[in-house]
């Protein structure tokens, strides 16, 4: 992959069929009750004015990744500075990276006991598409290179707002440093189910540049600490009578 490329999901486009779904977890195996990408479909207010929308979930592969700050292991990396992608053999399972997510993208593998999450088929593209824009039936999904998907993005949502959709916007161009996945919305991005402002946790933050630089250090810290408080508490606690009498 090169990092000149990313993908576009048009939400105004997309009928929620689920192609998507089924190719990826066709082309991966990916298990029983398990998804990397899947149609999350929001419903809002009541009769008669009551809205449905479909987005498609799935890693984000954002620059400023909450997952890739979040795991211990080092097992997800960055590949040619797009695809946020998960090495399930470095993996140990905590899964870090799933509770940090603030798109709820990765999951926990429980049969194989890794984490697992889309890995933007870095392995095919650019030779080709990956798998999920490739059997869209109805164009919701483009990808290409950045600044052509970019482009389009832009006017797609310009075209939207002349046709008079309120709240047509673009998501994903600034959102955590600039997303590998952009959207078109129709709305408020709070309408499709993902975060209006999404933010890298501040307990990840604060493990990546506080306690993970000195993790080791810090670890032996507190043990010394346990231990140097366990035997001088011994040597502080009142003799026992019972003992002294005997």
């Amino acid at each position: 992959m090169s990092k000149d490329y990313s993908m576009l999901f048009d939400a105004t486009t997309c009928i929620g069929c689920e192609a998507c779904t089924v190719a990826c977890k066709q082309r991966y195996e990916i298990p029983r009750g398990y998804f990397r990408t899947r149609m999350t479909r929001t419903e809002t207010g009541s009769y008669p004015t009551a809205r449905a929308t479909n987005y498609k979930s799935a890693c984000q592969h954002c620059a400023d990744a909450a997952c890739m700050q979040a795991c211990p292991a080092g097992a997800i990396s960055r590949v040619d500075g797009v695809a946020v992608v998960t090495d399930r053999e470095k993996c140990i399972g905590c899964g870090y990276c799933v509770t940090a997510c603030p798109f709820g993208a990765a999951h926990f593998d429980r049969p194989a006991g890794k984490a697992d999450k889309c890995s933007f088929c870095y392995t095919i593209v650019p030779d080709a598409e990956p798998f999920c824009a490739s059997v869209c039936p109805v164009g919701a999904l483009t990808f290409g290179p950045s600044g052509e998907v970019l482009a389009k993005a832009q006017a797609r949502v310009a075209q939207l707002t002349n046709q008079g959709v309120s709240g047509a916007r673009l998501y994903g161009q600034n959102e955590l440093g600039g997303l590998g996945v952009m959207s078109v919305l129709a709305g408020d991005p709070s309408l499709y189910g993902i975060p209006v402002d999404p933010q890298v946790p501040w307990g990840v933050r604060l493990w990546r540049y506080v306690f993970r630089p000195f993790g080791g250090i810090a670890a032996l810290a507190v043990v010394a600490a346990l231990w140097m408080n366990w035997t001088s508490g011994k040597g502080l606690r009142p003799a026992d009578p019972t003992k002294e009498a005997k």
